[in-house]
């Protein structure tokens, strides 16, 4: 047998996915529109990526290459950064230190080798107090190499608008008094762009639940009531060891995935996911599980990492000074 029939053969009977040098290539278009929320006649004049708010998932398998062709319609210079992702230099999207700024009417390709798997977003990085705040921003997700059977992978990308009374977005951005306290918090929260969001889910799905804080600066304390969960993946990369979700503060750019199992016996039930952080709490979104005949819940096991240094090595370290951080004024 010759080395091209070797060859052949090979091509045939391993999966698509382990040839890591497989480029797929995706169109990404920043460009004003609009958005509906529900409290105005009229939509939001807003800037988003490919006409969608937040901009499209993009997603790709762990040991890929994949492409971004940015083309810049917007009438001013952007860029896109690619939180948390481990990549080249030369494509993390900083401009004047990694990239020239993309100029209206341009394109950039950004070519992302998938090392790590896990929960990624992006987002500009040339005004980005302004153009996040507009809409600009999307997750990005690598699955691991090997697919896990969850019944269902959601994401939910936090966020928060400064909206006026005629519908637009507030137009100033990075005030003094913004700068000199919390940042730039809105008045209406979101989940995936939506107002009062509700998913509905069926009794006995196993789900893995992405959370991405998107918002400029608001602070999220997300927890789910009635509802047991566990930690398995803090901004992106696994926990060593899993934990059971109670409440966890995400400050803007964080992200934890969590794992949870729709009890068998709870059809027709409502569980709501509540933002702590705040004086008042409120909903964030409904998961509503429906009154049908359950599912079979997935057994298996997540990935850890074994190779993070454990907190304790640190706990004989002399501490010479603390400083509390937080955003109480």
């Amino acid at each position: 047998m010759n080395y091209r029939m070797i060859t052949i053969i090979l091509l045939l009977v391993l999966p698509f996915h382990v040839f890591a040098d497989t480029t797929a290539v995706i169109q990404l278009t920043p460009k004003q529109g609009t958005h509906q929320f529900p409290f105005f006649d009229t939509p939001t004049p807003v800037w988003a990526y490919n006409d969608t708010v937040p901009g499209p998932t993009i997603r790709g398998r762990q040991g890929t290459t994949i492409e971004i062709d940015l083309f810049n319609q917007l009438e001013e210079p952007t860029s896109v950064h690619w939180h948390g992702l481990r990549i080249d230099n030369a494509m993390d999207g900083v401009p004047g230190v990694t990239q020239d700024p993309i100029a209206p009417g341009a394109h950039f390709i950004y070519r992302l080798r998938l090392d790590d798997a896990g929960t990624f977003w992006y987002h500009p990085h040339l005004n980005a107090g302004e153009q996040i705040e507009r809409g600009l921003k999307g997750v990005l997700i690598v699955d691991e190499s090997e697919k896990l059977p969850w019944s269902r992978d959601m994401v939910w990308l936090l966020d928060d608008w400064r909206l006026q009374k005629d519908g637009r977005i507030y137009p100033h951005f990075n005030t003094r008094p913004d700068l000199m306290h919390d940042g730039r918090w809105g008045n209406v929260t979101t989940v995936n762009g939506k107002y009062k969001s509700e998913f509905r889910v069926s009794p006995g799905e196993r789900i893995r639940l992405r959370l991405v804080n998107g918002a400029n600066a608001r602070i999220f304390s997300p927890r789910i009531d009635g509802l047991a969960a566990r930690v398995i993946a803090v901004d992106g990369r696994p926990v060593s060891t899993f934990f059971q979700f109670k409440t966890f503060t995400l400050s803007p750019g964080n992200r934890i995935d969590l794992d949870i199992t729709i009890p068998a016996d709870a059809a027709g039930k409502t569980f709501q996911m509540v933002d702590t952080f705040t004086r008042k709490p409120f909903t964030i979104a409904d998961i509503r599980v429906s009154s049908e005949k359950g599912v079979h819940t997935p057994v298996f096991d997540p990935p850890t990492a074994l190779e993070f240094i454990p907190a304790e090595v640190f706990a004989p370290v002399a501490v010479s000074k603390t400083w509390d951080l937080n955003a109480v004024r």
